[in-house]
């Protein structure tokens, strides 16, 4: 009997390690056969800033930053076996924006004339402008529509667990009397193929 128990459960076993090895060459198949075009737009992770009282009315840089986590790679985790990095052609942003949270009548986006956004990333430092605005209007308002290149490739920066984004370039309009809290919101595009 402990023979026939010990024969069964080596069945089993050799079983399941033949289904697992079968459902990893299942996908590497999946993977060769399948031509899948990739064309997504998915939100990124919110970057909080705080801007500090501002004086100084041209070309201000602000020493806060903001990290984020790479939401291109979990993209692609979340696209399981399918998707890799060499897949992927080109990372664009599609839209972009700069949304004060603690606004009032002395502080909000009609302080500022122009901003900038500029990012880089923990495997790859070197600074890159990713969107901006030069005309912000003279109206109070809660946010600030910064304006992306689509022809910018991020492609590189995806291979980072984080990425760091800053405000700089800022001419202001008036100078502000308070701390500003400030979200960053971008919105991406993921283009490639699977073959």
């Amino acid at each position: 009997m402990k023979k026939v128990l010990l024969s069964l459960s080596m069945l089993a076993l050799a079983g399941s390690v033949s289904l697992f090895s079968s459902c990893d060459a299942i996908k590497d198949k999946v993977k060769e056969e399948a031509n899948i075009d990739i064309n997504e737009t998915f939100d990124g992770v919110d970057a909080t800033f705080e801007i500090p009282v501002i004086t100084q009315l041209e070309n201000t840089t602000y020493p806060d930053t903001a990290e984020a986590p790479n939401e291109i790679k979990g993209e692609l985790e979340a696209a399981g076996a399918v998707l890799e990095m060499s897949d992927i052609d080109k990372v664009t942003i599609t839209s972009a924006k700069l949304v004060f949270n603690n606004c009032d009548a002395q502080n909000n986006a009609s302080n500022f004339e122009s901003a900038m956004v500029l990012f880089y990333s923990n495997t790859n430092p070197e600074t890159r402008w990713i969107c901006s605005n030069d005309q912000i209007p003279d109206v109070n308002g809660e946010e600030i529509v910064l304006v992306p290149d689509p022809n910018i490739n991020l492609k590189e920066y995806l291979n980072s667990s984080t990425k760091i984004y800053y405000v700089s370039g800022v001419n202001m309009r008036r100078p502000t009397t308070k701390v500003m809290n400030a979200t960053l919101k971008i919105t991406y595009r993921m283009e490639g193929n699977t073959n």
